[in-house]
């Protein structure tokens, strides 16, 4: 009996120190990508020298872009290769190979080398974000799942909303102690500190990431050829989590723009507007993570609430004149996505008829075609005429509570078989 208990208290530990080095991955990745957002306009200044803002600001958008374009092409590859050859070494290989290119992109000194080594980063990246989900849904329990997959969420969140302030610090800090150096010098000492802060989190997953027993290869029943009504539910799903992403990229181009341009908000409010942002979905993430609620409720009541709570959050935007009021219409959007993305990422993890990995890299490459898609059309649409922004995000956000009448009714459990 003593003997069981000890080898049930060390599979707990190793599934403790396994499911904190994937989150430490996923807070890595993002705070790399929040880290960059500060410095890629110096590194494009240093290169065009004195180039209109236009056209830093047209390249800072596509590189962007490039990025989350790259994510789209290799998260579904990345997958299948997972359901094959086992998560441990495309987790490794995806972070391995981001820790590279953020090096090399702090290095790179041409146009065509920043264009290039974004590229690559998308590509590295999109091995840890839908295989890090694929790995905590192969090894915890159906009980244990929408936890372990609301922590990963809310590390991936809270990468991205400590980058920039990371950044921030290491080029104050690099600016107090090495004197008479360029700015834009000093531009790269963050990616650097970035990449060094991944270094400790590679090695600790190439000794203590334990592999799964069966190699990662998905079972006959999760790798069965779908059926019809599994064809259905997977894809209502990827239009829901298309839809949400293309709502969240919307917002953080659009918010900015109404900010600065109809309210006259300064810099520091517009940040913490998206702080706030930041911080209520980490939170509400975190409250999924410890009340593991999702198991118990249906796609109708979280698609239906969710997007309309998107919807009425757009549709009040233009309203708003206070910068109190837009605080307030920030959290209810905040909220809603908050709650929508865990959620989906939970159902299709019980939707692998095209095999785990395969099916969470084909999530991650639609909603970073969809996030990429939002700020595009955000951007563009606020430029002809503000308030289409958010009336063409509303809309598409009540076409998303419609796809609650399509949702499955069967339980996340059944829905696989």
């Amino acid at each position: 009996m003593r003997t069981i208990l000890m080898n049930q208290a060390d599979t707990t530990r190793a599934d403790t120190l396994s499911l904190g080095l994937l989150a430490a991955a996923m807070f890595t990745v993002a705070l790399g990508y929040g880290a960059i957002l500060p410095t890629l306009p110096l590194m494009l200044e240093r290169l065009f020298e004195n180039a209109p803002s236009e056209r830093v600001a047209a390249h800072t958008g596509l590189i962007s872009g490039t990025y989350m374009f790259a994510i789209f092409v290799f998260a579904p590859l990345w997958g299948r290769i997972s359901d094959r050859a086992g998560r441990k070494a495309v987790i490794l290989a995806g972070l391995g190979g981001y820790l590279v290119t953020l090096t090399l992109f702090g290095l790179a000194e041409s146009l065509w080398a920043i264009y290039a080594t974004r590229a690559l980063a998308g590509a590295f990246v999109s091995a840890v974000l839908p295989v890090s989900s694929a790995y905590v849904s192969d090894t915890g329990s159906e009980e244990q799942r929408a936890r372990r997959l609301a922590g990963l969420g809310a590390a991936n969140l809270l990468g991205f909303l400590v980058g920039p302030a990371v950044s921030s610090w290491a080029f104050d800090l690099a600016k107090a102690a090495l004197m008479g150096i360029e700015p834009h010098t000093l531009s790269m000492v963050p990616l650097y500190v970035t990449a060094a802060l991944s270094v400790p989190v590679w090695l600790g997953m190439v000794f203590h990431l334990g592999e799964l027993s069966h190699g990662g290869v998905p079972s006959r029943k999760s790798a069965a050829v779908p059926t019809h009504d599994t064809r259905k539910t997977l894809f209502v799903l990827l239009a829901a989590n298309l839809l949400v992403t293309y709502a969240l990229g919307s917002f953080e181009v659009s918010i900015a723009l109404q900010g600065r341009q109809n309210l006259g908000l300064d810099p520091y409010r517009v940040g913490i507007m998206f702080m706030e942002c930041s911080l209520i979905m980490v939170v509400v993430q975190v409250l999924i993570f410890c009340f593991p609620v999702l198991k118990r409720l249906s796609e109708t009541l979280v698609l239906l609430f969710g997007f309309l709570a998107l919807a009425a959050g757009f549709l009040l935007l233009p309203m708003v004149t206070a910068f109190s009021a837009m605080l307030l219409v920030v959290a209810l959007i905040a909220g809603g996505s908050g709650f929508l993305l865990p959620f989906l990422t939970y159902r299709f993890s019980f939707s692998a008829a095209l095999g785990l990995g395969t099916t969470l890299g084909l999530q991650t490459a639609i909603g970073s075609l969809g996030q990429g898609l939002g700020s595009a059309a955000g951007g563009w649409l606020f430029g002809l005429w503000d308030n289409s922004s958010f009336l063409m995000t509303a809309a598409l956000s009540l076409l998303g509570s419609l796809l609650a009448l399509f949702a499955g009714k069967t339980p996340p459990e059944d829905s696989a078989d």
